[in-house]
């Protein structure tokens, strides 16, 4: 998986694609990303203590007012890419660079976007006991990943055939609900809330994400967020 992130994606990919969407007001990657973001920005204060794991290009802190923002990943071509175009909303570090026993108890908010689908069962497990260890009481895990049901399915195939990146070798952890539940109630030691999000209204983004964003209020609203493309999980560490 290293190797992916360090040699299959070209530095800011993620970045520039958010960009383009927000200059264009249009586009299907662009409004899947730039609607994840939106999603999670809700669950960070502008006075949160804030933790961006895999925070590869540095987008989310980028984008967001808080000042009090830390992102890691495991490429430190993307962390450099951070540190030359968001270094005044955060600061970023390579994974090799962090010891995590300097931050006992430091984050209210710790984000995982778009990660766990490429970890191993037992290796998602793990990192949500090393967050674990990093995270105010009553802070909280935020974490998204695909719906690997329906819609998603043909959105990913989709994707491969017309993308420049192929994740079908890389997605080894393909959550539904079922194994949603069954992952993080494992942890007894935290409230566990989930959403979908991302609904039908994602056929209108290449026309224009204002319409998009109208399309998928309205759809949640009505469907009390019970249907998606991908997943928003919410873990709460306990007293």
């Amino acid at each position: 998986m290293s190797e992916f992130w360090n040699d299959e994606l070209s530095v800011g990919y993620y970045d520039k694609i958010v960009k383009e969407g927000l200059r264009n007001k249009k586009g299907i990657r662009s409004y899947w990303h730039i609607t994840t973001l939106k999603k999670v920005l809700q669950y960070i204060d502008i006075k949160s203590t804030h933790l961006d794991y895999a925070c590869g290009p540095g987008t989310l802190i980028g984008i967001s007012s808080s000042s009090n923002s830390i992102g890691i990943d495991i490429s430190s071509n993307q962390i450099e890419y951070a540190n030359d175009n968001y270094s005044n909303n955060g600061k970023f570090y390579t994974l090799s660079e962090i010891d995590f026993n300097q931050f006992s108890d430091k984050f209210d908010v710790v984000t995982i976007l778009g990660l766990i689908e490429f970890l191993k069962g037992d290796e998602v497990l793990e990192l949500i006991k090393e967050i674990d260890k990093i995270l105010k009481i009553n802070g909280k895990i935020i974490l998204t990943t695909p719906n690997f049901k329906g819609s998603m399915l043909f959105l990913e195939k989709v994707q491969n055939y017309f993308g420049s990146i192929d994740y079908s070798k890389q997605h080894v952890n393909r959550f539904n609900k079922k194994k949603l539940i069954e992952t993080f109630t494992n942890f007894s030691n935290f409230e566990f809330n989930f959403a979908n999000f991302l609904n039908i209204s994602i056929v209108f983004s290449p026309m224009s994400h204002s319409f998009a964003t109208r399309v998928e209020k309205v759809i949640a609203t009505m469907f009390k967020n019970k249907f998606g493309s991908l997943f928003i999980v919410v873990l709460r560490k306990k007293s």
